[in-house]
C-alpha cells in the first residue's frame, strides 16, 4: 500500500482520474431498444412524409432514448451528480 504523502500531485490526479473512469456507469448487458427504435422510426417517417421541421426536437429525444436504453433510466441521476 502506498502512503499518499509520498505521491506527487500529478500521481494523485492520475489516480483520481482512474477511479472516476472505473466508477462511471457501463451499458446494460441487455438493453431494451424498443422505444429507441420507435423514436428513430418516427423521425425517419416524418422525413419521408415531408412533415419534418428543422425546429423539431427529434434529435434531442433520440439522444435521450439512446442514453436511457443503453444505461437505464437512472443514468440521469448519475449525470446530474457529475455536472
Amino acid at each position: 500500500m502506498t502512503i499518499l504523502g509520498k505521491l506527487s500531485i500529478k500521481e494523485l490526479e492520475q489516480e483520481l482520474e482512474r477511479r472516476a473512469i472505473e466508477s462511471a456507469p457501463r451499458p446494460l448487458a441487455n438493453p431494451d431498444l424498443r422505444i429507441l427504435r420507435e423514436t428513430c422510426q418516427a423521425h425517419i417517417d416524418s422525413i419521408a412524409a415531408g412533415t419534418f421541421h428543422e425546429d423539431d426536437d427529434d434529435q434531442h429525444y433520440i439522444f435521450e432514448e439512446a442514453i436511457e436504453a443503453l444505461y437505464g433510466k437512472d443514468i440521469w441521476d448519475w449525470i446530474q451528480e457529475q455536472l
